[in-house]
C-alpha cells in the first residue's frame, strides 16, 4: 500500500474512533447530580428519548420531552413509573433538538434557543456547586454545604407533589386548551382562588366563598400533601 493511501486509511480510522467516542460519551445517563461545566441538547441523548439525569432511585428524571410538534421540545421533570410530567421549565417557549441546556461555571442553569435564553434559574454568583434530581421530584441547585439555593418546588407549573408546599403567591396553571383557554389556581391574600384564564381572567371558584369548606381560624401556609 502506498504511504498516502495508508495515511488516509489511518485518518479514517481515527475519525471513526473519535465519532464513536463522542456518541458514547454524549449518551451518558447521569444519576443524582451534575456539576458546573455541563451542557447538552436533546440530540446528545436521542438514544435515551432525551433523558439525561435521573434521581438516585430512578423515581424521577430530567429530560427533553417531545411536544405535539416532534421538532420542538420541553425540558421537564417526569415521574418514571407513570411517565407523568410533573414540572416544566420552558412552557410556551419550546426549543429545537440542537438547543442547549447549560450549567455554567458561575452557577447559572439556562436553556437557550437559536436567539435567546428561554429559561434560567438566575443563580449566577450564588455559590451553586451541583444540580440534583431528588427522589421527591424536586430539582434543586445545591451550595457547597448542601444547602438548597434554588428548587423547582418553589416554581410549580401544574402539579403538586408529596411534601411540596403551596404558599401565598404561588400559582398552578394548566396547559392551554385548543381555544387557548386555561385555568390557574392561586394562593392569594389568605384565599385559594381558581380562575378561568380568559383575556380578562374570571374567578371560577374560591375557598372563602365555598360553603363546603371546613371551618378554620385563618389561612396561612398551605399544609404539606400527604
Amino acid at each position: 500500500m502506498e504511504p498516502r493511501g495508508c495515511f488516509n486509511c489511518i485518518k479514517s480510522l481515527c475519525f471513526f474512533a473519535l465519532l464513536v467516542f463522542e456518541l458514547c460519551s454524549a449518551s451518558t445517563l447521569y444519576v443524582g447530580k451534575i456539576y458546573p461545566g455541563f451542557e447538552g441538547s436533546q440530540m446528545n441523548w436521542i438514544d435515551r428519548d432525551g433523558l439525561f439525569l435521573q434521581s438516585k432511585n430512578s423515581v424521577f428524571a430530567l429530560r427533553f420531552y417531545t411536544s405535539l410538534d416532534v421538532n420542538l421540545f420541553l425540558l421537564v421533570v417526569i415521574h418514571m413509573k407513570s411517565s407523568q410530567i410533573v414540572w416544566t421549565a420552558n412552557r410556551g417557549l419550546l426549543v429545537r433538538n440542537n438547543d442547549k441546556l447549560v450549567f455554567d461555571k458561575n452557577g447559572n442553569v439556562y436553556l437557550n434557543n437559536a436567539t435567546s435564553v428561554v429559561w434560567s434559574t438566575d443563580t449566577t454568583g450564588k455559590g451553586v456547586a451541583a444540580m440534583e434530581m431528588q427522589d421527591t421530584g424536586n430539582l434543586v441547585l445545591l451550595g457547597d454545604n448542601g444547602s438548597i439555593l434554588w428548587q423547582s418546588f418553589s416554581h410549580p407549573t401544574d402539579t403538586l407533589l408529596s411534601g411540596q408546599e403551596f404558599v401565598e403567591g404561588m400559582r398552578l396553571k394548566s396547559f392551554p386548551y385548543h381555544n387557548n383557554l386555561y385555568h390557574y389556581l392561586e394562593f392569594k391574600v389568605g384565599d385559594l382562588i381558581l380562575y378561568a384564564g380568559y383575556q380578562n381572567p374570571q374567578i371560577y371558584w374560591s375557598m372563602s366563598t365555598d360553603d363546603r369548606r371546613p371551618p378554620t381560624k385563618s389561612m396561612g401556609r398551605s399544609p404539606r400533601l400527604p
